[in-house]
């Protein structure tokens, strides 16, 4: 594995081949609404990483808001290709904090596991992941909570290290390693013992930013214990069922399949993201819904994500990126409501 120390002038001879080529480059940068997110940019002067987290993850990139799965002709007996068969270009994702990289890796398990999800694959293959190491986190963050260190670089294709006036390159991955060697560049090769020591202080300071760390330890796979537990209606009872927790989520993957017309011979089969936060989410075509209360549904959302997937996957579904904080309307705050678990199943908070 080669490392590598460039100025901070240097980082354009990393990412502009992408632009190059006519490839999507996807960074955090500001968008129409001054806000920063992520976006696919034209120039690198664009970027913005002297903040915290954006409050957009990057799935939408690897699994869109909405996609064509197949079209259909009534004048044509055969089905159409779908997006992922003739529109994906490459993509290189780059700025991912520790947390968003967790979230990838938590998405390929879920849509390549067992059955591969083609449009996800697809995406996934012509996607360069390139972390950065957390130095900004927000007063929402709880990473280090669900075990995510700030310069954990599991996950990334290559990961950037910032050190004052420079930043400090690895290449991860057989894709990261191969294509830092297609580049024309003059770097300063470096020791991997330097790059680990950099991303220890950057651990050690970030956490230390953090507001608290919650021991989840003890409740791992227990929370069916509390299933029936009071304590989840003083948070139902606040929630306006709005949806922004999960499509503000790094890891939800709640989808709907729908299909429309374009014309009177012409439709398509479309997936758009979903949310189990919605009252018609599970409602049956008999009229019946298992979950017809915000109790159930918040509940659902809370036990999937630190428990069903524990159980079936051996996987938080959280990354603690406190974005479902930060966007909630009526203040819903996730760590109160492990640290209140916590208390239903008689441990302590300390």
């Amino acid at each position: 594995m080669h490392t590598y120390q460039i100025s901070k002038n240097q980082l354009n001879q990393l990412l502009e081949p992408y632009l190059q080529v006519g490839a999507h480059l996807i960074a955090p940068s500001l968008n129409s609404l001054g806000q920063v997110s992520y976006n696919k940019i034209q120039n690198i002067n664009e970027i913005a990483l002297n903040t915290c987290i954006p409050l957009k993850p990057p799935k939408s990139y690897l699994f869109p808001e909405s996609s064509t799965l197949v079209q259909f002709d009534e004048k044509n007996p055969h089905l159409l290709e779908s997006d992922a068969s003739h529109s994906i270009q490459k993509q290189m994702i780059f700025g991912l904090r520790p947390c968003d990289l967790s979230a990838i890796a938590y998405l390929d398990a879920f849509f390549t596991s067992n059955i591969s999800d083609h449009d996800y694959a697809q995406r996934r293959e012509n996607t360069l992941i390139v972390g950065i190491a957390c130095e900004y986190p927000s007063n929402a963050c709880f990473c280090t909570s669900m075990g995510i260190e700030p310069g954990n670089c599991a996950n990334a294709d290559i990961f950037v290290v910032p050190q004052g006036q420079e930043y400090l390159i690895e290449g991860l991955t057989v894709k990261g390693q191969e294509y830092l060697a297609t580049l024309s560049k003059d770097w300063k090769e470096i020791s991997p013992e330097l790059i680990t020591g950099r991303k220890n202080e950057i651990t050690e300071q970030s956490s230390s930013k953090l507001i608290e760390h919650i021991d989840l330890s003890k409740i791992r796979g227990r929370l069916n214990e509390i299933y029936a537990s009071d304590f989840w209606n003083k948070y139902s009872e606040a929630c306006i069922a709005c949806g922004a927790c999960t499509f503000d989520c790094p890891t939800c993957s709640c989808f709907d399949v729908n299909d429309t017309l374009k014309s009177s011979t012409v439709g398509c089969r479309y997936r758009s993201w979903d949310s189990c936060s919605f009252g018609d989410f599970t409602l049956h075509a008999s009229g019946h819904n298992p979950r017809s209360s915000k109790l159930h549904r918040l509940r659902q959302r809370i036990m999937h994500k630190y428990h069903y997937t524990v159980e079936k996957m051996d996987l938080w579904s959280c990354t603690g990126c406190g974005r479902c904080i930060r966007v909630c309307p009526v203040g819903i705050n996730t760590r109160s409501i492990l640290k209140d678990a916590k208390e239903a199943l008689g441990e302590p908070n300390n």
